[in-house]
């Protein structure tokens, strides 16, 4: 038997019999994996209320077969209980959570991911605009892609990008007032450059940027479409996370 010994966070998790659960945790060494907690919905189960999405823990688990393990041991580490004070930051959470799952594939590690989500969750407790932290969370998910466009310059023609910008969805670049079509998206003035501050910023730092309702909204289409071409589908907790938004 090959144990496996390593920190995850709780994705999801769904029934499997009258007193199990099968639980979709991404963890920092293994990437997303799907154990089989065996009695965790009896009532006197060492399992019972920790396995619960936005959770942090500490996971022992047998390898099995079919991509399907066998969890042993399971220790809360953080539960990020400030978190789920308030719908609006649970909703951005549970965002986070549905991209990290739609967009990492089965055991395939990336610890700057894992990292990067650890800590926008943390975030999701201190920082007074948790929208903000969406947005860095996003940005930088984007990044480690490869799909991020430049926020200083024009994707067709390279000139700065100053004042006036157009998203062109199709190219996945920001334009210039000459280079930019029709049917582009014109972004309010100051859009691109708060955009910029956030992809900048360090997560404690973020809730100093202040956007409008406009911003948000803007910023969130191009994400928004950036995201959807990644995972070559709509994201079912994006419409909740839109509505919060505006």
């Amino acid at each position: 038997m090959i144990f496996h010994r390593t920190a995850g966070i709780v994705l999801k998790r769904s029934d499997y019999s009258e007193t199990s659960k099968i639980v979709t945790i991404y963890t920092r060494d293994q990437g997303k994996v799907r154990v089989l907690a065996k009695g965790a919905k009896r009532k006197k189960s060492g399992f019972l209320g920790i396995l619960e999405p936005l959770s942090l823990l500490e996971v022992v688990y047998i390898e099995g077969k079919r991509g399907l393990h066998t969890l042993k041991e399971a220790y809360l580490l953080e539960p990020y209980l400030r978190l789920r004070e308030r719908l609006s930051r649970i909703a951005h959470g549970l965002f986070f959570l549905s991209l990290i799952d739609r967009t990492q594939a089965d055991e395939d590690p990336d610890p700057k991911v894992f990292e990067l989500l650890s800590l926008s969750l943390a975030a999701l407790e201190s920082v007074s605009l948790p929208e903000n932290v969406s947005v860095v969370f996003q940005v930088r998910l984007i990044s480690q892609f490869g799909s991020l466009p430049t926020l200083s310059s024009c994707g067709a023609c390279g000139c700065s990008l100053t004042q006036d910008a157009f998203y062109d969805a199709q190219s996945g670049s920001f334009l210039c007032q000459v280079c930019r079509k029709s049917d582009r998206w014109a972004l309010q003035q100051g859009t691109l450059r708060a955009l910029r501050r956030l992809a900048e910023s360090p997560f404690e730092r973020c809730g100093r940027v202040r956007l409008s309702k406009e911003q948000r909204v803007e910023i969130a289409r191009v994400t928004g479409t950036i995201l959807r071409t990644a995972v070559e589908a709509e994201l079912p907790a994006e419409t909740v996370l839109n509505s919060l938004l505006r």
